[in-house]
């Protein structure tokens, strides 16, 4: 087939520039367009300690924390066999369009948290959109696998709690 043609000069991304990263901000990378993604507030700025025992159920042992290139997890852990995670999603993996890429067949709405939320049973994730911020929060077993097949009413108050800060 015929040959591609190369765009006719620089293009420039949104809140970029046709420099690049010098002049246009941050450490956005090729083929992003924007800002670079804010940072995730910390794991204690997302839902407290006593927050975390509350969904769980029974005291928080300890907290662990991961930051990858657009996410944060913060891991509850008890001192048994089940754990809090709660995903932190920023810069363009926290967009309303990002959002609805990621929806599932079987997944069903939950009203009265945040813009929008919804519950994956496949994940065992209740995935929440309030403005520029999106989660996910969900209740594990030791082995990774979802503690329970709806969202409890104590995982739904956290993530009105975690809706509240972001």
């Amino acid at each position: 087939g015929p040959a591609p043609t190369p765009a006719p000069g620089p293009t420039t991304a949104r809140g970029g520039s046709a420099a690049g990263d010098a002049a246009g901000g941050g450490d956005a990378g090729p083929g992003t367009s924007g800002p670079p993604a804010p940072p995730a507030p910390p794991c204690a700025g997302v839902l407290s300690g006593a927050e975390a025992a509350a969904a769980l159920g029974t005291q928080v042992a300890r907290v662990e924390s991961r930051d990858g290139f657009l996410l944060r997890a913060c891991t509850y852990w008890t001192s048994g066999d089940r754990y809090l995670l709660v995903q932190v999603n920023r810069g363009v993996a926290a967009s309303r369009d990002q959002y609805e890429l990621s929806r599932l067949p079987g997944d069903r709405a939950v009203p009265g948290i945040g813009q929008a939320a919804r519950w994956t049973s496949d994940t065992g994730l209740l995935d929440v959109l309030d403005g520029a911020a999106r989660f996910q929060v969900g209740l594990f077993t030791q082995s990774g696998t979802p503690a329970a097949g709806e969202p409890s009413a104590r995982l739904e108050t956290a993530a009105r709690q975690i809706a509240a800060r972001l």
